[in-house]
């Protein structure tokens, strides 16, 4: 499924963020409901009815049919009202239901931070007790009316579209951006291209790396580029720890980033938490390479040249080191789709301002997906 489609009907979508939920971290299911409230009301009929024929176990196996897919913590209300008799009859009611029995990391006023319902659509922030995830209840109307806050979120296929428009491209919504100088910027002006990193090396899936811009360069011209500009490694202006392993892995002849994203996808990135730092620096592009090659102990053997590592693994080695990649890379996008052992998925994202000029909804919704688990809350400019 690509971008989920909600103009053909008025009904309900439940949304699901959970970065063990596909390449993409997000799975999206048509429910028969016209509201959030109607949901509700229908799944505590069912609870009811499955209490009443074989307890809790019975509860929580309904649940799941309910919602079309497993959703962690939305199970424990239905299971906790099931032997009740209350039924909400406005959203306001609901609301107060929620916030009392629905399952969330967080207790007594906090609980209004992690459940929201406001516009007909629920949104939820918990975890399980491994990371953090998020699912909503959105009508389709809601959708349809700002899809530039939603349209990342329904986007489950692991590729993006290719086509191009004319470069006038403006994100619509607030957000900082760092810049490949360090300096903290708009995202205004000139041809740029976006990276945006959808990762984490431990529970938490919504404290995301800046997004960043590099100012003066495309798709086509943005490998050299980096390779040309020393990182900032500390403080507020860091460059992304994926940024600068991505700059090691760009060969001296390459101007795109293709070859350098495949040998990524051949290196147990995980395997370093996200927070090394070569011990020369990043100013020399060969040696930091070395440095990230001798961090990860046994993967490759010291002093074994560079251009060595530049061939590919087989898929089955890749397997092997319990790593699943996916790379998609056009003429001026870039997914790459990567996770470790835990098939904790984590995604890096690249594209200019040609591609975001095409595709204005999806470049915006990944920026508020970026910055919140929750897309009503994002700020318009």
């Amino acid at each position: 499924m690509s971008t989920a489609d909600s103009r053909d009907d008025d009904g309900l979508r439940l949304l699901y963020r959970h970065r063990r939920t596909g390449a993409m971290g997000n799975a999206v299911r048509k429910l028969p409901d016209r509201s959030t409230l109607d949901f509700f009301r229908r799944g505590l009929e069912i609870a009811r009815s499955a209490y009443a024929a074989g307890g809790e176990d019975e509860v929580y196996a309904r649940v799941d049919e309910l919602a079309g897919q497993y959703v962690y913590g939305l199970s424990s209300f239905f299971a906790k009202q099931a032997a009740g008799t209350q039924v909400p009859g406005t959203d306001d009611e609901l609301y107060e239901m929620l916030l009392e029995d629905l399952y969330v990391e967080a207790s007594g006023d906090a609980r209004r931070q992690y459940i929201r319902l406001d516009n007909g659509a629920l949104r939820v922030r918990t975890d399980d007790d491994e990371v953090e995830l998020a699912y909503a209840l959105v009508p389709a109307s809601v959708l349809r009316d700002e899809p530039d806050r939603w349209a990342w979120w329904m986007h489950t296929d692991s590729s993006l579209p290719d086509a191009i428009g004319d470069g006038a491209y403006e994100p619509a919504f607030e957000c900082e951006f760092a810049t490949l100088d360090g300096q903290l910027d708009d995202g205004r002006g000139g041809p740029r291209t976006w990276a945006v990193f959808l990762t984490s090396y431990d529970g938490s899936s919504f404290g995301l790396p800046r997004p960043v811009v590099i100012r003066g360069a495309r798709m086509d011209t943005i490998g050299a580029v980096m390779r040309g500009t020393i990182p900032v490694t500390e403080g507020a202006r860091r460059w992304p720890f994926e940024l600068r392993l991505l700059r090691a892995m760009i060969a001296p002849d390459e101007g795109d980033l293709r070859a350098a994203l495949a040998r990524c996808a051949e290196f147990p990135v995980s395997a370093l938490g996200g927070r090394i730092t070569p011990s020369g620096g990043d100013a020399n592009p060969e040696d930091a390479l070395r440095d990230y090659l001798d961090a990860v102990p046994g993967w490759i053997e010291h002093g074994e040249e560079l251009r060595a590592f530049r061939s590919s693994l087989t898929a089955e080695q890749r397997a092997a080191r319990g790593q699943v990649t996916v790379l998609d890379v056009g003429a001026h996008h870039a997914l790459f789709c990567r996770s470790g052992s835990s098939r904790y998925f984590d995604q890096w994202v690249f594209f200019d301002d040609l591609w975001a000029s095409a595709h204005r909804a999806l470049a915006d919704a990944l920026f508020v997906y970026a910055q919140s688990w929750d897309p009503l809350r994002a700020t318009r400019r």
